[in-house]
């Protein structure tokens, strides 16, 4: 009877069964003992292996199990079903748990055997040849042409061996099985809500209320190339709560990736203070997106002053000296050199050692943190040559410009060959240019670990409601300017600026207290007068936190002979800005 509702279960069996009761009625094949190195299967094609425990329930057909255990274990179109009994009035003194597992193997034209185990083998099962099997006083099974074995014991584990072919074991992790009629009977309900679900989303279409075309064609945006910024405008920029916009060429729009509460810092410190040319942008290290940029003009004239080369790069410059030296020459930030004079400018006879008049000495970090210009003029001269300088800059972006979405200048490097010309170019006197936007790149490089990204300011754009594009690409590396070892003994050397050196109190109350409480800043400035044209250039560029950088900023300040502000006081109020929108402790925002 129960031979007969299984082939009702799986009618794909009833061909395989009557080849097995045929193979029955001329006699059982020899069974093989169940202990590793039997006889094998003979199948020497595909092997197929599967496994399910079923738990039983009370069922008259099993009354009659003996006591210790009960079960019922058959294969059919490449499955095989285990039953584990638990203890049941109606399956005798069975006790505790048990689980009856089958190993089998499939070859062409071949049968699926059942053995019998050794008592030494606990759960361990051997196929091989074909006929049918019973286990050790612990059940019985039957064959429907792919036969049957069960088995006692926990914890192990069924084998199946092929000539030529390693063992392959199943674990005895219990897990629940289907029928083949359930799993039609699922399948079918699956079908009728997959049906239910497509009529359902076609009515907005057939009502005319959605069209196939948008979603199509927003696939495509998502997967399409960045479009041409043509037209992007960026001195006219439309500062929302949430997001920042800039007007496009056709109609369209770009959403910017500036942080509004940062741009809108910016832009208020320079309005405050009326100065006369400013810039600020700030770039988040890790990916190169823009946080800020803004560029201010208190004349009539107005023009972006983040994209313009025109200012010297002044002291700012000695972090490429400075990354020479660490990387060509092989000094550090704790190498000294003794010196005297230089403060404003250099002589010749101040580029001598002299025991006598060096009453002073510095490290190279000391010297870069209190921009000592003879310091770095001795070190240069000793050390490099004008290529090696002009190399270093090269590799920090200067002679090229950067691939961004507004065009922008280069900042330019000229290098004198007269020794004492090349000594005060290295130490920042005249010589070179330098754009805010390529000033804050120099510092994402050093903050990166020597790595440049490509700055990007576009995050979307759009043609009045319709989005066109989306920037979801990776960030891009440039190049390597230096190595990382270089860019940690540069951050080491930048610290000091604000710690006890030139930013000092532009970062600290008078009292000493630090704006930017528990975040260390690295940092440069830079300070130079073209006095024929009244222009007094205060520079600063560095990033923050200088353990773990987040952002890195450049701020230029272009005052006439009456100023309130310098680039560093600049650079300090966008900073308290940023870092008191995301809840640095003790940090707060600018007046």
């Amino acid at each position: 009877m129960a031979h007969a509702a299984h082939r009702r279960s799986f009618p794909r069996a009833r061909a395989r069964a009557r080849k097995s009761d045929s193979e029955t009625a001329r006699g059982p094949a020899p069974v093989h003992g169940g202990r590793r190195g039997a006889a094998p299967c003979t199948a020497k094609t595909e092997f197929e292996f599967q496994l399910a425990f079923w738990q039983c329930e009370r069922h008259p057909g099993l009354g009659g199990a003996r006591r210790g255990s009960a079960g019922r274990a058959a294969s059919s179109n490449s499955n095989s079903l285990f039953w584990q009994c638990e203890r049941h009035p109606g399956l005798g003194a069975a006790r505790g748990e048990l689980e009856f597992q089958l190993a089998f193997c499939r070859g062409e034209g071949g049968g699926i055997a059942a053995v019998t185990p050794d008592p030494g083998d606990e759960g361990e099962r051997e196929s091989g040849g074909s006929g049918t099997g019973t286990g050790m006083g612990t059940g019985t099974g039957t064959g429907t042409g792919t036969g049957t074995g069960t088995g006692m014991g926990h914890g192990g584990r069924g084998e199946c061996r092929s000539p030529g072919r390693d063992p392959v074991f199943w674990p005895n992790v219990p897990k629940p099985g289907n029928s083949v009629g359930s799993m039609r009977r699922f399948g079918k309900y699956l079908g009728l809500a997959a049906a239910a679900g497509i009529i359902a989303a076609l009515v907005p279409v057939v009502r005319g209320k959605v069209s196939w075309e948008s979603p199509l064609r927003r696939l495509e945006r998502n997967s399409a190339e960045m479009p041409k910024l043509d037209g992007l405008d960026l001195m006219r920029l439309d500062l929302r709560p949430q997001r920042v916009m800039a007007p496009l060429s056709e109609g369209r729009t770009a959403q910017l990736t500036l942080d509004p509460i940062v741009q809108r810092a910016a832009r208020a410190q320079m309005q405050k203070f009326r100065i006369p040319e400013s810039g600020v942008v700030m770039i988040e290290v890790k990916t190169g997106r823009v946080l800020a940029y803004a560029s201010y003009v208190n004349a009539s004239e107005k023009f972006d002053v983040n994209a313009r080369a025109e200012a010297p790069a002044a002291s700012v410059f000695k972090v490429i000296t400075g990354a020479a030296l660490i990387e060509r020459a092989g000094l550090n930030s704790e190498t000294e050199q003794c010196y005297h004079g230089g403060k404003s400018r250099i002589s010749p006879d101040e580029l001598i050692d002299d025991p006598i008049r060096d009453k002073w000495c510095a490290t190279i970090g000391v010297a870069l943190g209190r921009s000592l210009n003879v310091v770095f003029a001795r070190l240069a001269q000793k050390h490099l040559t004008p290529e090696d300088v002009t190399g270093m800059a090269g590799a920090f972006g200067f002679g090229a410009s950067l691939p961004f979405a507004v065009a922008n200048e280069a900042p330019q490097i000229t290098m004198p060959e007269d020794p004492l010309e090349f000594a005060r170019t290295s130490a920042g006197f005249w010589n070179t240019t330098l754009s805010p936007l390529a000033a804050a790149e120099l510092a994402q490089t050093v903050a990166n670990g020597g790595a440049a990204l490509e700055p990007r300011i576009v995050d979307s754009v759009y043609k009045g409601q319709e989005l066109l594009w989306k920037d979801d690409r990776p960030p891009r590396v440039l190049r390597r300017a230096v190595k990382p070892e270089t860019a940690a003994e540069l951050t080491r050397m930048m610290r000091q600026t604000v710690e006890n050196g030139s930013a000092f109190k532009s970062f600290h109350d008078e009292r000493g207290t630090p704006y930017l409480p528990g975040i260390q800043v690295a940092g440069k400035t830079g300070t130079l007068t073209r006095y024929k044209d009244n222009r007094f250039y205060t520079w600063f560029v560095g990033f923050a936190p200088a353990d773990k950088p987040e952002v890195a900023i450049a701020a230029l300040v272009v005052n006439n002979p009456s100023w309130q502000i310098k680039g560093a006081m600049l650079a300090r109020e966008v900073l308290r800005a940023y870092f008191a929108e995301h809840g640095a402790k003790g940090v707060t925002s600018p007046n």
